[in-house]
């Protein structure tokens, strides 16, 4: 399962991101960083102000969860004027330096045309890096794109791999999308797919 090299994809139209959206993904990273985390325990609670001054000289210094708390606040407008280049721009930085969330949130954007031009292929490059990190919204999507053909050649057995590991993590309707891609597979295919999701293992980005 090859990746593209994702590159930077211009600006069309506004990001469709409500204040709950943004929330629940910074909660998310926050939730992954220690408890002595200032800036992302204030963005938890509401405390806008307080998160920027915290988050921004860090995300200076290239701190990828600033990066990414910031270019969410950005994007929603939340205790910042909503600034959609620099929104992307955060986004992208942290993508690059591996962080899970920066890369599924940028490759959501992509998939959807949320304030870049649509790109199906860079969409994949981006779930995959995520994905092959144990990410199962990744997973979700990246297999998605697998049954749809869209940004990679149609490969059902692909996305059953991925509806699988998604599966295994809980993910919702990862159970109903695997067994949607079960039908269109052979016997043969089918148990080479789950010999491959079976003896799959995340991979860390160094």
């Amino acid at each position: 399962m090859e990746e593209a090299s994702p590159r930077p994809a211009p600006r069309r139209r506004a990001l469709a991101l409500g204040a709950a959206a943004v929330m629940m993904a910074v909660t998310a990273t926050a939730r992954a960083t220690t408890p002595s985390d200032a800036g992302l325990e204030a963005f938890r609670r509401g405390d806008y102000a307080a998160a920027r001054a915290q988050l921004a000289p860090r995300a200076e210094k290239g701190d990828a969860q600033a990066e990414f708390a910031l270019g969410m606040m950005y994007a929603g407008g939340l205790g910042v004027k909503r600034d959609y280049e620099r929104a992307l721009s955060l986004m992208q930085k942290a993508a690059e330096a591996g962080l899970i969330t920066a890369q599924y949130y940028l490759g959501t954007w992509l998939e959807q045309g949320q304030g870049v031009t649509r790109d199906h292929a860079q969409a994949v490059a981006w779930y995959t890096r995520a994905a092959n990190q144990g990410y199962a919204p990744a997973q979700m999507a990246l297999g998605l794109l697998y049954l749809w053909g869209r940004g990679v050649p149609r490969d059902w057995l692909k996305a059953h791999v991925w509806f699988s590991l998604a599966e295994d993590q809980g993910y919702p309707g990862a159970q109903k999308n695997r067994m949607n891609a079960a039908r269109l597979l052979t016997a043969d295919e089918l148990a080479l797919a789950e010999r491959i999701a079976g003896r799959w293992e995340p991979r860390k980005e160094q």
